[in-house]
C-alpha cells in the first residue's frame, strides 16, 4: 500500500473503506498506517449498508479508547451525524448505558468531551446525551453532561419533555436534585402542559420527589390543559396498600402546600370527584375532612354521591351520605343516584340507598322511575334483573307508574321480552289484586293486551293466591298472610300469638330433656354435657321426641 488511494479501496459488499475494517477489526498500529498513509480519518459513502458512519462512530461503538483518540488526534470532525443523526457522543453514551459504564467506555465519553463533542446535540429522535442519560438514570453521566454545559432547558423533539420531566415520570429523585440545582425550571410545561409536579403526583412513586419539587417552589395550583391541578392526579385504586399510602401521603403535602381542594377542571370536575372516581377512600375521606364540597355537581349536574355510585364503591357511599351528601340529588337530567345504581346493576348499594332514605318514586325528565329503568335493562343476565325488580317491589315501588310517554314497567318489560322480569311485575300485581287492590288487574290487562300466554300467568297466580287464603295456619290467619309477608295480620291475632308462644315453650323443653337423657345414656362415657348439646343441635326435632318418649317409657327420664 503506497499511496492514499490504494488503500482507501472500499469493500464491494460492505461499501466500508478499509480504515472503517481497520478500526472494527485490526489493531490501533495498523490504523495509524492508514492515517499516516493519508486516508482522510472522516472517509465514509452514505450507503445504506454503512448507516453514514465515519471511522469514529465504529470506534465508539466497538468501545476502542486508542482507537478514537488516534482519529481525533488525527483530525477527524467530532460531532458529524450519522444517518440517525447520532454523532460519537450519542453512541457512546448508549455503549456506556448499555455495557453499565465499564471503564473504557466512560473514558471514551470523557475523551470526547475534552476534545469539544457537542453536548447539546439532537439524535433524529430529538434526544440529546443528557435526556439519554436520565431516561437510563445514569447519575455519573448526568452529572458528566452538566458539569461540560449540558442545557437542562433543552426538550426531546420541539415540544416534548426536558430533561426535569424525564427524571420524575422515571421516579430518579438524586438526578432530579441536580437538575434543579443545575438551574432546571421548575414549573416548565411537559405535553398537555403538565408540570413536573403533575407527573410526579401521577406517577406517585416517590412522595420525596414531589415534597422536593414543592420546595424549590413548584406551583401547586398549576392547570394543564383540562384544567386540573397535581391534586387531579392520583392514579386509580389497584389494592396496592403501598400505592394507596403514597399517595396519601402525597395529596397531603399538596394541600399542606396549598392546592385549592375544590379547584374545579375544564369539564366541570371537582377533585373529589376524580378521588371518588379513582376508589381510593383514604383521599376521599382526607379531602373531606379539608373542606370539599360533597354536594357539588360537574357539568352533568352529577353529584359526588352519583360518581361514587357508578364507580361501584359501597364504603365511599356510604362515607358521603356520613358526611352529608343529599341521597335524592337530581342530575340535570332528573337522575338520582338510586336511578344510577339500577342502571349499573349495583344490587349491594341499591340496598344501602334505600336503607339510608333514598326516594323511590322520583322520576328523571322522562318519567322514570329507579322501577322503570330495571324494566327497560337489556344488557343484564335475567337472574340480575329478577333480583333487583323484587328489591325495589320490596321497598314500595309503583308499578302503575306511568312515564312520560304513558307506559308503566310492565309495559317495559314486554317490550324487552324479558320472561323473569314479565312474571315478577306479574305475580306482584296479583298480589295487590288478592289484597284488595283492584287496580292491579286493569293495569295488567292493559299491559298485556291480547297475549294469551301472559294472561294465563297472571290468572293462574291469582288462582294460586285465592287458595293459599282459604288455607288456615291457625285461627283466622292464612297462608297467604303468612307468605305474603303481612305479619301484623299475625302479630294482632291473639289466640296465633300465644299458640306460637306455647309451641316455642314446648319445644325449648323437649330440647332440654332430650339433652339430659342423651347425657346419661352416654355417662359411661364420660361425655361432656357441651359435646351432648352439640349433637342435640344436629337433630330433628321429630327425633328428639322419640328420644325423650323412649326414655320416659324406660324410666331414664321422669316426669
Amino acid at each position: 500500500m503506497d499511496n492514499a488511494e490504494s488503500v482507501g479501496i472500499r469493500s464491494v459488499k460492505h461499501k466500508h473503506s478499509l480504515l472503517h475494517f481497520a478500526v472494527v477489526y485490526s489493531t490501533p498500529d495498523i490504523v495509524k498506517h492508514l492515517l499516516d498513509a493519508g486516508l482522510p480519518p472522516d472517509g465514509r459513502k452514505n450507503h445504506s449498508k454503512t448507516k453514514g458512519r465515519t471511522p469514529l462512530h465504529l470506534a465508539v461503538i466497538h468501545n476502542k479508547y486508542r482507537v478514537v483518540k488516534l482519529l481525533l488526534d488525527y483530525g477527524c470532525r467530532i460531532d458529524v451525524r450519522d444517518n440517525s443523526s447520532r454523532t460519537a457522543l450519542h453512541h457512546a453514551v448508549k455503549i456506556s448505558i448499555s455495557r453499565e459504564l465499564c471503564s473504557k467506555s466512560h473514558a471514551i465519553i470523557c475523551q470526547l468531551l475534552r476534545r469539544g463533542a457537542g453536548v447539546n446535540v439532537k439524535n433524529s429522535h430529538g434526544e440529546t446525551p443528557l435526556l439519554y442519560a436520565v431516561k437510563h438514570g445514569s447519575e455519573i453521566l448526568v452529572r458528566l453532561f452538566l458539569r461540560y454545559g449540558a442545557d437542562v432547558h433543552q426538550r426531546k423533539g420541539t415540544n416534548g419533555n426536558n430533561a426535569l420531566h424525564y427524571a420524575v415520570r422515571k421516579n430518579r429523585p438524586k438526578i432530579v436534585e441536580m437538575l434543579l440545582n443545575a438551574g432546571a425550571d421548575v414549573n416548565s410545561l411537559a405535553k398537555k402542559s403538565r408540570t413536573a409536579l403533575h407527573l410526579a403526583v401521577a406517577k406517585a412513586r416517590n412522595e420525596e420527589i414531589v415534597d422536593l419539587l414543592i420546595e424549590r417552589g413548584a406551583l401547586v395550583n398549576a392547570r394543564d390543559d383540562s384544567g386540573r391541578t397535581p391534586i387531579f392526579m392520583s392514579r386509580d385504586s389497584d389494592d396496592d396498600e403501598d400505592m394507596t399510602n403514597r399517595q396519601l401521603r402525597i395529596v397531603r403535602s399538596l394541600l399542606d402546600a396549598g392546592a385549592e381542594v375544590n379547584h374545579i377542571s375544564n369539564n366541570g370536575e371537582s377533585a373529589l370527584h376524580r378521588a371518588i372516581s379513582s376508589g381510593i377512600e383514604p383521599i376521599v375521606q382526607l379531602f373531606l375532612e379539608r373542606g370539599a364540597n360533597v354536594n357539588f355537581k360537574n357539568r352533568k349536574g352529577q353529584s359526588c354521591l352519583h360518581t361514587a355510585v357508578k364507580s361501584a364503591s359501597e364504603k365511599i357511599v356510604t362515607l358521603l351520605i356520613d358526611k352529608g351528601a343529599y341521597i335524592n340529588d337530581t342530575s340535570y337530567i332528573g337522575v338520582t343516584p338510586l336511578h344510577l345504581a339500577v342502571e349499573y346493576q349495583r344490587e349491594n348499594l341499591i340496598k344501602l340507598l334505600l336503607d339510608r332514605g333514598a326516594n323511590i318514586g322520583i322520576g328523571d325528565i322522562k318519567g322514570y322511575t329507579p322501577l322503570h329503568c330495571a324494566a327497560r335493562l337489556t344488557h343484564l343476565d335475567e337472574q340480575t334483573i329478577e333480583r333487583i325488580i323484587k328489591i325495589l317491589l320490596l321497598n314500595k315501588a309503583d308499578p302503575y307508574r306511568i312515564s312520560i310517554n304513558g307506559k308503566n314497567p310492565l309495559n317495559y318489560a314486554l317490550k324487552k321480552s324479558n320472561t323473569r322480569m314479565i312474571k315478577v311485575l306479574l305475580h306482584h300485581l296479583a298480589d295487590l289484586d288478592v289484597m284488595g287492590d283492584k287496580n292491579a288487574t286493569r293495569v295488567a290487562m292493559q299491559a298485556i293486551g291480547e297475549l294469551e300466554h301472559w294472561l294465563r300467568v297472571y290468572e293462574d297466580r291469582q288462582r294460586e293466591l285465592v287458595d293459599m287464603n282459604k288455607v288456615m295456619i291457625y285461627g283466622n290467619v292464612s297462608y297467604f298472610d303468612a307468605v305474603s309477608g303481612d305479619l301484623g295480620v299475625m302479630v294482632r291475632n291473639k289466640e296465633f300469638v300465644k299458640a306460637f308462644k306455647d309451641n316455642q315453650v314446648i319445644e325449648e323443653d323437649v330440647i332440654e330433656r332430650a339433652i339430659e337423657c342423651l347425657f346419661i345414656l352416654l355417662s359411661d362415657y364420660k361425655v361432656p354435657i357441651s359435646v351432648v348439646e352439640i349433637i342435640v343441635s344436629y337433630c330433628k326435632f321429630d327425633d328428639l321426641q322419640k328420644l325423650v318418649q323412649v326414655c320416659q317409657e324406660s324410666n331414664i327420664l321422669t316426669g
